[in-house]
């Protein structure tokens, strides 16, 4: 499935917008909410939810539209022990009623930007790693060609491995995919070597 870059900012500004609407309601007037005002929240998430599954339905066919469907339902259900855990959280630190609402929100905001954070560091990671990895091979390659062979099929096959285990899946995108970034730092050195 290919998505547009203006699909992509689409989501991305409605989801901070959706947030920033939500930051502003509740730090705006903080209180203890009423069931009928939190039926009343719940509900219209789950018909942004809704709504999301079913232009992706339209856009992209049942198949994505169904994987985001069983994902928000799974994920929806499992999220009901994350309310114990709020629960003793704002026991725990004696968070007043009229803010755990606000609190809440801004946990949710925080722990989603930590979790950018670390998408960024590991990219960043994974790019030092393997610029360091083509070096290194480069070097190999001028010094013994065997060994670098020998070592090229052993980065390849470790990344094979690394990603089965990493993303749980033996598809074979993902695993043609490790081949080709396996081969292209390990054995990319040696025919830029070769052109000179």
């Amino acid at each position: 499935m290919h998505v547009s870059a203006l699909v992509w900012t689409i989501t991305v500004v409605t989801t901070i917008v959706i947030f920033v609407v939500d930051l502003l309601i509740v730090g705006r007037r903080p209180h203890e909410p009423s069931m009928r005002e939190t039926a009343i929240w719940v509900g219209v998430y789950v018909v942004l939810a809704v709504v999301f599954g079913v232009v992706l339905v339209a856009a992209y066919g049942p198949r994505y539209g169904g994987e985001f469907f069983a994902g928000w339902l799974t994920e929806y259900s499992l999220s009901v022990d994350n309310l114990f855990v709020f629960v003793i959280i704002m026991a725990r630190f004696a968070v007043p009623r009229v803010l755990q609402q606000k609190v809440l929100l801004i946990g949710v905001m925080l722990a989603l930007l930590m979790r950018g954070a670390l998408i960024v560091l590991q990219s960043i990671l994974a790019v030092a790693f393997g610029a360091g990895l083509f070096i290194a091979f480069e070097q190999l390659w001028k010094w013994n060609g065997k060994v670098a062979l020998g070592l090229s099929v052993l980065v390849i096959l470790g990344l094979v491995a690394a990603v089965r285990i990493v993303r749980k899946t033996e598809d074979m995108a993902s695993t043609l995919t490790a081949v080709a970034v396996g081969f292209l730092v390990t054995c990319g050195p040696l025919a830029l070597l070769q052109s000179h």
